[in-house]
């Protein structure tokens, strides 16, 4: 089993390549103007790749499978753009929640530690295919031009220049789509990062649903019958322990909450923008391979692996989402069969209280609309399939003219 730590340091690779890793308190002024600096490439680069594919889409658009070929790999850059944008806004609660990770792996409790090692040794191998996956489409794209004898480059994009008939303005050309395409592939790092602030988020529930569980009738009883006939000196110790327990669980309860509102936070614009341009996306490269037969089966085979991502990067939204809730409701009915009526009556308005609370548990919503439920994720492959039956149908009117 991938030890924790090399999750987070995997995970940490993607983060440092896009400046997001949490710079140390005695940082210097040299390091943090760095870090500046990197950020602002990444934003400018994608940004001026994103116009450049417009304003070549503009210039040669000649029928609906020319602009579906071009737009369906490269909103991947608007993606990169917002991702790496909303993480700097929201740099200060990104790196909170990182450091917190980062203590509950080193300094978290073993049934803590547990209940993460239970979610990481499904989802490493998961991530590590997926990111995987994304590194050799990157891979094939950086790669084609050399298989070609014009001087081709990775993205057909718009260029002030004529890099074909110098080699100087090529080398500036594919060094400029180099860089904006192996950082989508570190983007796709973000979707990682969710998953991992989640899940912590889905472990400390466990925990909870281990002390209310382990919360015992007997004990109780004692203390109620402390409290209507006095104290028993033997029984402080269990009182103390007891307290300490309750205690707990409001903390972890606590946490819980101030973690999912910084989430929802850092990525309700991200998931807006992952929305559309996934159905976006979806839509173009499914255009591209059932409707064009002179497409080469290497072509087909880029595309169909491009849906499988976008299918697969939305899915790993959606189900963190869906295991939170399941989690919360979870805790709900622990917390209901902890024999809350039989505690003194300052613990049972605490566990009342996160019973309150379980009845409209946090949710992770994208853009504050759509919860994060598989349910809705089924919703939005409909609504795809809908809007792809559309272009079939307005693609197939434009070839026939």
């Amino acid at each position: 089993m991938i030890k924790l730590e090399t999750s987070l340091w995997y995970i940490s690779i993607f983060l440092r390549g896009l400046s997001f890793w949490p710079l140390s308190s005695e940082a210097s002024v040299v390091t943090k103007t760095i870090s500046l600096a990197h950020f602002m490439l990444i934003f400018f680069a994608a940004t001026l790749m994103f116009f450049q594919i417009l304003v070549y889409v503009y210039q040669n658009s000649i029928s609906s499978q020319f602009i579906a070929e071009h737009v369906s790999t490269q909103l991947a850059f608007l993606q990169l753009t917002i991702k790496v944008v909303m993480y700097r806004i929201h740099k200060e609660k990104l790196c909170k929640l990182l450091m917190d990770v980062n203590h509950m792996i080193k300094n978290g409790s073993p049934c803590l530690r547990k209940h993460l090692e239970g979610y990481a040794s499904t989802c490493n191998l998961v991530y590590f295919t997926y990111t995987t996956t994304i590194f050799l489409l990157a891979t094939d794209y950086c790669l084609v031009p050399f298989f070609k004898a014009d001087k081709d480059l990775p993205i057909t994009a718009w260029y002030p220049f004529d890099y074909k008939q110098s080699t100087l303005h090529y080398s500036i050309a594919y060094l400029h789509q180099l860089c904006v395409i192996v950082m989508s592939w570190l983007c796709s790092g973000v979707d990682v990062t969710f998953g991992l602030l989640v899940f912590c988020c889905c472990a400390r529930y466990k925990v909870m649903q281990d002390i209310l569980k382990s919360l015992k009738q007997p004990d109780m009883e004692s203390m109620k019958y402390e409290e209507n006939h006095g104290k028993n000196e033997s029984n402080d110790e269990l009182i103390v322990a007891y307290s300490k327990k309750i205690k707990k669980l409001v903390d972890l309860h606590c946490q819980v909450f101030n973690s999912i509102r910084d989430i929802n936070d850092i990525h309700t614009w991200i998931l807006l923008v992952l929305f559309l341009t996934s159905v976006i996306m979806i839509c173009c490269a499914g255009l591209q391979i059932t409707n064009v037969a002179e497409q080469s089966l290497n072509s087909k085979f880029v595309f169909s692996c491009l849906v499988c991502c976008v299918l697969l990067e939305l899915l790993f939204y959606f189900v963190p989402g869906d295991i939170l809730v399941t989690e919360a409701n979870a805790l709900g009915l622990a917390a209901y069969c902890s024999s809350w009526e039989s505690m003194p009556p300052n613990h049972r308005n605490s566990i009342l209280s996160i019973m309150l609370r379980c009845t409209a548990p946090p949710k992770l919503q994208g853009a504050r609309v759509k919860t994060l439920i598989l349910q809705n994720y089924g919703s939005l492959l409909a609504t795809t399939a809908s809007y792809f039956t559309s272009l079939q149908a307005i693609a197939g009117v434009d070839g026939s003219k």
